[in-house]
């Protein structure tokens, strides 16, 4: 049972990961793996960027081994954030998807760094909660 205690925080972030990544996969309008596939770099770069972006709270999430809907929940205001930063990117460059469809690597790069730098500054959120912070402030505003 301690085994399973010990690793269940971690099969729920990759779990969090991988459903991330297939929700980014499927609100993107180019195919990533193709692309990918065909060797291309800007295709990997902003994707292998958002996936670190995402799985840098989700990190914090792990570490501090939180009750499992505090996870979901947390996980779900991380991937909102990553879906900010991507919208919000792809309103800058309207043309960011053909752009990197056509392999132009420094707006990839740019939307990465982004994606990362937003991971980052989440992570420094996630890795200070305690079990039972949010519901705390869920119940202070109601």
């Amino acid at each position: 049972m301690m085994i399973l205690q010990t690793i269940l925080p971690m099969l729920s972030g990759i779990a969090a990961v991988l459903g991330f990544m297939a929700l980014y996969v499927w609100l993107t309008k180019h195919d990533e793996q193709k692309l990918i596939n065909e060797n291309n770099s800007a295709a990997a770069i902003a994707y292998v960027g958002v996936m670190v972006g995402y799985a840098l709270p989700v990190m914090g999430l792990v570490l501090n081994t939180l009750p499992n809907d505090e996870f979901l929940m947390w996980s779900l205001v991380a991937a909102v954030f990553q879906l900010i930063v991507y919208i919000g990117y792809r309103k800058v460059l309207p043309r960011l998807n053909k752009r990197i469809e056509q392999g132009e690597v420094a707006p990839a790069l740019q939307m990465a760094g982004f994606a990362i730098v937003v991971g980052m500054l989440n992570f420094a959120v996630t890795v200070h909660l305690k079990p039972g912070h949010i519901l705390a402030a869920l119940q202070t505003l109601g």
